[in-house]
């Protein structure tokens, strides 16, 4: 085992292309702190490995992992740097992980940057920011395979002057339960960046679930940084309120199941007299702050409010299939008309977002309650770009306006033709069924004859003659050549949902 073991190293550092400049270092719950490090004399402890100063830009720290192997050290402090050109690299290979409990590792007690995390299974610690904290002056972190799971607060958090954290492959979740119970206090994201100068985030291949506050956010004041993030091929399901809550510009959201997020979410406003409750929370929203950015072959569904809260100026959204066909599962505001949408603006500030080739669903069957698009006015809608979209409700009953798909506040309820005859938008859009290939089966391929090929160029790559419409895209054999989420069978991932498992299945309307 150990040759093979060794072996494997020999091939990581022959691929880095540094082997002679390279040293490996080992820590098992044999050794002791006071060894050298070497495989035959190694550390005891991950804090040891993470502060010596015998580790230098390069280098390669290879802790040993087991079934029955558990590292309880509270909080790891990382002191030590790599380069750009020389990460410093902490791995396990013996296991599918290495089991560090009751413990997170710690980031922001010095600049530290250029560290590679692989096959790590962080729990239960009891940090007030997060089970990975990233402080201000550190990043160009990567976390590779890595559980991080059950801690006081936060899954990572990621301080306002960190930089470039990328996550791969990991499971993050049930962060902000503590002894069985909630935190509280607004704590327990999955993927939480705070303050106003947020790092680049690159999530992909990732399960984000169960959280007991947001699955991916930014939190904080006014934001500018973040540029050019990414979150693809992910699963984000069933967090206690938003599914996604985004404020960096020039960033893509792609390929993406992002459903049954925040229909538990009691949360209550109690600085109105008297106390608001939320009605549940949204599965994807771009704040304020989010300019630029793109959402693209998402599947957005079964939210606890509006599936989609549009903010930020010149955003695109495209190729996304998004179904309403839940409610809040705490108690129902028979008045909620915004939070039952499907897509929601109320702000004269938005500008120039682009919907096109897009799949809109509401199968609610609450009178008023069934829009595929809520917004301030007619005149916030029609300063966006809306074409090549489909729209649905087939649910819908009395009165007769809640067979019309749009509301603009003021103007009131209006078919998809009245759109089209009183704005610039829509032209080449329908009201018709996307025949879902097995919609209770979560299967939202489409077989309509309106969605195959029916899309327009958006500059996204396609098969066929034209792209579909939605979030699926079928080649001439037609079969799915880019279906959300795309590349959950990368080697090496933590294993993958299936649209089978419980929170990918939808939550049907009662």
């Amino acid at each position: 085992m150990k040759a093979k073991y060794m072996l494997l190293l020999f091939l990581i550092l022959l691929a880095s292309s540094k082997i002679t400049l390279a040293t490996i270092y080992f820590v098992s719950p044999t050794g002791n702190d006071n060894n050298p490090g070497t495989q035959n004399s190694p550390w005891l402890t991950i804090s040891k490995a993470c502060s010596a100063s015998v580790v230098n830009p390069g280098d390669y720290i290879s802790v040993e992992g087991g079934s029955s192997i558990v590292y309880k050290e509270g909080g790891i402090v990382f002191s030590r740097s790599g380069t750009a050109q020389a990460p410093i690299t902490m791995i396990n290979t013996l296991y599918p992980s290495v089991t560090v409990d009751s413990s997170y590792f710690n980031f922001a007690s010095h600049e530290i940057n250029h560290w590679r995390i692989f096959g790590f299974d962080i729990k239960n610690g009891d940090s007030d920011r997060g089970g990975v904290r990233v402080g201000s002056g550190s990043g160009n972190l990567e976390f590779s395979r890595c559980s991080i799971h059950y801690h006081k607060c936060n899954g990572f958090y990621l301080a306002s002057g960190s930089d470039n954290i990328e996550i791969y492959d990991c499971d993050i979740h049930h962060n902000g339960e503590w002894d069985g119970s909630q935190t509280g206090g607004g704590e327990g994201t999955g993927i939480a960046l705070y303050g106003d100068d947020p790092p680049t985030l690159i999530v992909e291949r990732s399960k984000i679930h169960e959280n007991w506050h947001k699955g991916i956010a930014h939190t904080g004041g006014n934001f500018d940084g973040g540029y050019h993030s990414l979150i693809d091929s992910c699963w984000i399901i069933n967090n206690y309120q938003s599914g996604i809550d985004f404020q960096a510009d020039s960033s893509v959201i792609s390929y993406n199941w992002i459903a049954h997020n925040g229909v538990r979410d009691d949360e209550v406003d109690y600085s109105k007299d008297p106390p608001v409750p939320e009605y549940g929370d949204k599965g994807l929203g771009l704040g304020g702050d989010a300019d630029a950015d793109t959402v693209h072959h998402n599947v957005i569904c079964s939210s606890g409010q509006m599936e989609i809260y549009s903010a930020g100026n010149s955003n695109c959204y495209f190729n996304n299939t998004v179904i309403k066909d839940h409610y809040y599962t705490i108690y129902t505001d028979p008045d909620s008309q915004t939070g039952e949408c499907v897509v929601m603006y109320n702000s004269p500030a938005q500008d120039f977002h682009k919907f096109k080739n897009n799949i809109f669903v509401n199968y609610c069957r609450w009178p008023n309650l069934h829009m595929g698009v809520y917004t301030g006015s007619q005149t916030v809608y029609s300063n966006q770009d809306w074409d090549y979209n489909i729209y649905w409700s087939p649910n819908a009953s009395a009165p007769s306006n809640a067979n019309r798909p749009f509301r603009f506040a003021g103007t009131g309820f209006l078919t998809l033709t009245e759109v089209q005859d009183s704005t610039n938008d829509e032209d080449h859009s329908y009201y018709v069924d996307p025949v879902f290939t097995s919609y209770a089966d979560s299967n939202f391929i489409s077989q309509s004859v309106y969605v195959l090929n029916q899309g327009v160029n958006v500059g996204l790559p396609f098969s066929g003659n034209a792209p579909e419409r939605g979030a699926y895209e079928i080649d001439d054999d037609g079969d799915c050549v880019m279906c959300p989420p795309r590349r959950l069978d990368h080697a090496g991932a933590v294993p993958g949902l299936t649209i089978e498992d419980p929170w990918c299945v939808l939550r049907r309307e009662k």
